[in-house]
């Protein structure tokens, strides 16, 4: 009678080696089906390399800088930007840049006004107190003559920095400076010791008020006598005070801010 080999605790027989095998094989099939390794093995026994357990997973490509580019290329935009520099940025620019030319324009006719004014009494007066023209003194009509158009250019002058400048103190420079040159004009070529009295006064006042302690022979200018040792010496002086009075006045108007157009 056969006997029935014994049986293990999976129904498989024991003893036989090749059953034993198979139920290792078994076996491990079960473990793994469970997601154990048996004891022993290892992963080379497996045939196989677990890639997404040890690679770490790549990273996605940016698609920003595409997205960007293609924004920035885009027809409606390009036009928007375009329309804004033509219809905004360069005609604030450029309006700006023609004020600041027409303001600089404007300064510079001022500055030439001023000195045109100035200079017409001035130079014929240079001339006919100059010792060595001393025969040559204007006539009464000259004299009548460049005084009138003084007095139309100080006018016109006043009234062109008041129109620019009315919040500067650069329309009463103006007035300081003409009326020093009238005052001057009427010393020169006063008849009498009684003009050049109710002139010579106001230059005094002027050189006091700024401290000028230029040596002027004050007497001497009021005696009206040319041919006096320092009459032509002290005259020189006040004419040097006129004139440095009126290029502060140019200085003044050309460094102080743009009038708004």
């Amino acid at each position: 009678m056969a006997t029935t080999p014994e049986a293990d605790k999976n129904g498989h027989p024991v003893g036989d080696g090749h059953a034993s095998g198979v139920s290792e094989a078994s076996d491990s099939e079960q473990l793994s089906e469970h997601g154990v390794r048996p004891a022993g093995t290892s992963q080379a026994t497996s045939g196989r390399t677990p890639q997404n357990s040890e690679r770490p997973a790549a990273a996605p490509a940016s698609s920003i800088g595409p997205q960007v580019r293609a924004w920035l290329s885009h027809p409606l935009l390009l036009l928007i930007f375009g329309g804004i520099m033509t219809g905004i940025i360069v005609p604030s620019v450029t309006g700006q840049w023609q004020r600041n030319q027409t303001a600089q324009q404007m300064k510079t006719q001022l500055i030439t006004d001023v000195t045109n004014a100035v200079s017409a009494p001035m130079a014929q007066m240079a001339v006919s107190e100059n010792p060595v023209f001393a025969q040559s003194r204007p006539s009464a009509t000259t004299i009548a003559s460049t005084y009138s158009t003084f007095m139309n250019s100080r006018s016109t002058v006043a009234s062109e920095l008041s129109a620019y400048f009315s919040w500067k103190n650069i329309p009463a420079q103006w007035d300081s400076v003409s009326a020093l040159v009238n005052h001057f004009y009427l010393l020169t070529y006063a008849p009498n010791r009684a003009v050049r009295q109710r002139n010579i006064a106001p230059i005094q006042q002027y050189f006091q008020a700024h401290h000028i302690n230029a040596s002027v022979a004050w007497p001497v200018l009021l005696s009206g006598n040319v041919s006096a040792p320092n009459y032509y010496t002290s005259w020189l002086m006040v004419k040097g005070e006129i004139e440095g009075a009126m290029n502060n006045l140019n200085t003044t108007i050309m460094d102080a801010p743009s009038p708004s157009f």
